[in-house]
């Protein structure tokens, strides 16, 4: 099966049914690499605001380090 980058389960089970296998692999490196740039980021000096920064440079670095994990 050829799932698209990063929509498998980050914890995988041996549940046959795998439907509900919790988060992705995506959406947890997202939260790792928020986590990260809120940790290193001075949010008062953003130019733009958060909803339209920082989630989405997360997923930015989330989809790269999934490419280069599947190289």
């Amino acid at each position: 099966m050829n799932k698209k980058l990063g929509q498998e389960s980050a914890f995988p089970t041996n549940y046959i049914d795998s439907r509900n296998a919790g988060m992705s692999k995506r959406f947890y490196a997202a939260c790792a690499a928020m986590k990260g740039i809120l940790a290193s980021s001075d949010l008062n000096n953003l130019q733009y605001s958060f909803e339209q920064v920082i989630p989405k440079l997360a997923f930015m670095y989330a989809d790269e380090l999934l490419k280069q994990e599947n190289e």
